[in-house]
């Protein structure tokens, strides 16, 4: 895992609606060489945008925005609980703010970034 030396800024995402699942601990073989990675949760989120009308077809082309939130856990049973917690929110489209780094595309073409938990306020269970 990676250690943060020096943090001298961080990116605030509000998330309000996705999906959850858990990676739980492995290893995986990559261009012949084996990754070990821990427990994690990922919060899959899109928007959905429709760009400017083409005059010539006249048609608005629509894309995804994707973006995987990685949030490190130390136990299946800790993701586990995360989860339970994220998804209900989630499901009512309340806000969640997640606080992390630059997010970045990884080798499969998706782009993700790895945030801290958020505290959740009474308000927002």
């Amino acid at each position: 895992m990676a250690l943060i030396i020096q943090k001298q800024f961080s990116l605030n995402y509000e998330v309000t609606g996705g999906i959850c699942r858990i990676t739980k601990a492995g290893t995986a073989v990559f261009n012949g060489q084996s990754i070990n990675y821990g427990n994690s949760v990922r919060v899959v989120t899109t928007n959905i945008i429709d760009s400017d009308i083409d005059p010539e077809t006249g048609v608005a082309n629509t894309r995804q925005e994707v973006l995987n939130l990685k949030i490190l856990c130390q136990t299946p049973q800790e993701a586990g609980q995360i989860v339970n917690t994220l998804k209900p929110l989630l499901a009512k489209g309340e806000p969640i703010y997640f606080s992390g780094g630059l997010p970045s595309r990884k080798q499969d073409g998706s782009i993700e970034v790895v945030v801290e938990m958020p505290k959740l306020t009474k308000s927002s269970k």
